[in-house]
C-alpha cells in the first residue's frame, strides 16, 4: 500500500508540474487568459496528491480521523486554485502588453499613407 501511496504521489507531483506549466503559459496568452483550460489545475490536480498521501498515512498508522484524504484534497485544492489566481495575476501586464501592440498594430495599419 506504501509503494502504491508513493507512486500516487509521484504521478500527481509530476501531473500538477506540467499542468502547472500550461496554466502559467495560459495565464500569459491574450486570447485565452485562463478560463476551461486551467479551471481543472485546482479540481483534478490535487486528487493523485490527496489519494496517494492518504494512503501512506494509512499504511503507517498515521491517519488521524475519518475523511482525513477528503481534508488533504480540499488543502491542496486551495492551494492549486491559490496558484491560478497568482499565475493570472502575474499574467495580466503580459496579455496588456501584446493587446498595446496589437492595438497600436492596427492603428498603424488604418493610418492613410501621407
Amino acid at each position: 500500500m506504501t509503494a502504491f501511496g508513493i507512486i500516487l504521489i509521484v504521478f500527481g507531483l509530476l501531473v500538477a508540474a506540467f499542468k502547472g506549466y500550461v496554466v502559467w503559459d495560459i495565464a500569459h496568452d491574450i486570447y485565452n487568459g485562463g478560463g476551461a483550460p486551467t479551471l481543472d489545475f485546482p479540481i483534478f490536480c490535487p486528487i493523485p496528491l490527496a489519494l496517494g498521501a492518504s494512503l501512506v498515512f494509512k499504511a503507517h498508522g498515521g491517519s488521524p480521523f475519518l475523511g482525513f484524504g477528503f481534508a488533504i484534497y480540499a488543502g491542496l485544492a486551495v492551494v492549486f486554485g491559490f496558484l491560478l489566481w497568482l499565475f493570472g495575476h502575474l499574467g495580466r501586464p503580459e496579455r496588456e502588453r501584446q493587446l498595446q501592440a496589437i492595438k497600436e498594430k492596427a492603428s498603424l495599419k488604418n493610418e492613410p499613407n501621407a
